[in-house]
């Protein structure tokens, strides 16, 4: 194996782009392209060193690229996914495809953003482009990355782009760059945008975040997720509507990828597999197998703590769904036949959300403290059990008294201790300000589980979940029409069957829970969570010290929707020898009834002297 580093790739008005190439014994070889902004001389270092020694020990040629004005590649970054950032992308393929250590056949893989970058690349159909593996990736960056959740402004947004910010205004390393490094960065911080006022603006615009076209997709596909991670919901939606050769796995991790889960896969063999049956068309077998394996799991992630999940790998051999399996509301009651109820009235006198505080990290709490708050409907215990698989759907008929309300529906497993354990949940904004009862469906995120004989299901409705979503403009009231609402269940098909994953499953150091307790709100009712991440040092092979930590706070008083107040401090430094830098960003926001008030702000010291300070304060309509 050799490695060469660095190795610069032109891609446009002299702009080039910082490589690492991992090259096998044997070549010509196909090259696996990994195309990300996450720095390859200290934070994503140590992946990538493994991931470049097991492919090219499978005889496959690994390039780990920065995008532009990442890392050490040329250019500035002002935003993701680009235009210029994918047409760069596919000059990297041209380029890789054409070196005399190339077969002319190029992959790409990734997890969270290098798999959206090899889904919108795959879109453009590059020639050389010949199968791509997409790790937690998806189809719409709108609803599923990060920004934004059923319509409304989401929490993730922020605590993303703030970590995004101190991305885009990272220095290059001074031994790569050289005496230019300090001006490169100037560069960089002189272009950083006040990104969070940029896409705060960008609410209620479905079509500006670029959804992605999947009938473009021509190329072969991998897709992967775990189902403790919130990107498996697109990954099974991707699934469904890719027409293309393609396989599909979802197992009981979270958002990383299999190789590194505590109840994870061995990974390299199936990965291998791909690659050389696609890339030298060596028939490995990969496609022989079932298209599509999921694991079942018996509990929770919450409930299993530290502990392996219980269940079953199953393959499908078609995409066939199932009937739904339909469960009607009634006075406080789920029902497998249709009743006459009450209308039922939430009124938000209380703050629920304290279980499912984060989108992404984070697993939720047990739930039954926001259940006390929220309108639940119950089941009679089951006395079979029942597997789901795929997104539970749950249509209501209400009216909301002001325009603008939200509703937030969670599906939990209710055992005979009291326990509530999170299967699924959703989120929406109500666009209708009639004031008259109107139908909505709600698609919740998709899932895999089995309830267990003598356990219960539940619906939980509240009229938001904080800090998870912005609240509503207005105090308002929600009426449910009770008889017309129902809870539709995607049975596991009946052509499933027992099936081994492709890799070994492996059970590496159980995950650690990040712990959180449920806070009482104070004697003026308000109510303050706050998320502190200490110094985390990492020292790479290149000798560079990178230190990271967070400070997060929110805070709102009950039944006072525009008292609420988000506020993130990010900071990361870099450290080798005597060169010591730092890139701090965070933001303030709250809201009126019309308007959000968004201050944002970063600063770079150089050793102990602030060389770029930017505050910036923006008014965005609601």
């Amino acid at each position: 194996m050799e490695i060469r580093e660095p190795v610069w790739i032109p891609v446009s008005d002299n702009v080039r782009l910082s490589t690492r190439l991992w090259l096998p014994e044997s070549l010509p070889a196909p090259v696996v392209l990994e195309y990300i902004p996450y720095r390859t001389r200290d934070l994503y270092r140590a992946a990538d060193n493994f991931w470049g020694a097991q492919l090219a020990a499978n005889g496959i040629a690994y390039a780990r690229v920065d995008v532009r004005g990442t890392g050490d590649s040329d250019g500035v970054i002002t935003d993701e996914y680009t235009d210029i950032e994918i047409d760069d992308g596919i000059k990297v393929i041209d380029w890789l495809a054409g070196q005399p250590w190339s077969n002319g056949r190029v992959g790409m893989r990734g997890i969270s953003w290098g798999a959206i970058n090899a889904l919108y690349v795959a879109a453009r159909q590059p020639a050389h482009l010949q199968a791509i593996m997409a790790i937690a990736g998806t189809d719409n960056r709108y609803t599923d990355d990060a920004h934004f959740i059923g319509d409304c402004v989401a929490h993730t947004g922020f605590q993303w782009g703030t970590l995004f910010k101190t991305v885009m205004a990272a220095p290059p390393d001074p031994e790569i760059s050289g005496e230019r490094w300090s001006e490169t960065w100037q560069d960089r911080l002189d272009a950083t945008p006040e990104i969070l006022g940029n896409w705060l603006q960008r609410y209620r615009d479905p079509a500006a975040w670029d959804p992605l076209e999947t009938s473009n997709i021509r190329t072969p596909t991998y897709l992967v997720a775990g189902w403790q991670d919130t990107y498996s919901n697109p990954t099974w939606r991707l699934f469904h509507t890719l027409d293309v050769p393609r396989k599909c796995i979802i197992g009981a991790w979270g958002h990383t990828y299999p190789y590194f889960a505590p109840q994870g896969l061995s990974w390299i063999e199936e990965e291998a597999a791909w690659w050389k049956h696609w890339l030298t068309d060596e028939q490995t077998g990969v496609m022989s197998a079932p298209f599509l394996n999921v694991f079942i799991p018996d509990v929770t992630a919450s409930e299993a703590k530290s502990k392996p999940q219980h269940g079953r790998w199953v393959a499908l051999p078609q995409r066939t769904p199932s009937a739904f399996s339909t469960w009607h509301f009634s006075d406080a009651a789920l029902t497998t036949k249709r009743g006459s109820a009450p209308d039922s009235v939430i009124s938000g006198e209380h703050i629920v959300g304290q279980t499912k505080p984060e989108w992404l990290d984070r697993p939720p709490l047990e739930q039954s403290y926001d259940d006390g708050l929220s309108l639940t409907f119950d089941s009679e215990p089951l006395q079979e059990p029942f597997e789901l698989l795929g997104n539970p759907q749950v249509h209501l008929r209400l009216k909301a008294d002001r325009p603008d309300a939200t509703i937030a529906v969670r599906l939990t497993e209710l055992t005979p201790e009291g326990h509530s354990w999170l299967i699924s949940y959703g989120v929406q904004r109500l666009e209708d300000d009639t004031g008259d009862f109107i139908r909505v469906t709600i698609d919740l995120a998709a899932t895999a589980h089995r309830f267990s004989p003598g356990n219960s299901l539940r619906i939980a409705v509240s009229q938001s979940l904080w800090p998870l979503i912005w609240p509503a403009p207005e105090r308002f009231t929600l009426t449910l029409d009770t008889d017309e609402c129902r809870l539709d269940l995607p049975p596991l098909p009946s052509g499933a069957y027992d099936y081994p994953p492709p890799s070994t499953v492996h059970s590496r150091n159980a995950q650690s829970f990040d712990a959180y307790t449920i806070v009482p709100a104070d004697a003026s009712g308000q109510l303050t969570l706050e998320h502190h991440e200490p110094e985390s040092p990492l020292t790479t092979d290149t000798g560079i010290t990178v230190t990271r930590s967070s400070e997060q706070s929110s805070s709102i008083i009950q039944t006072h929707p525009n008292s609420g107040h988000w506020s993130q401090t990010t900071s990361v430094s870099w450290q080798r020898a005597d060169w010591h830098v730092e890139v701090s960003a965070g933001y303030d926001l709250t809201s009126e009834a019309h308007h959000f008030k968004i201050r944002e702000w970063l600063r770079a010291k150089n050793s102990d002297a602030v060389v770029y300070e930017q505050d910036i304060t923006n008014i965005v309509s609601r």
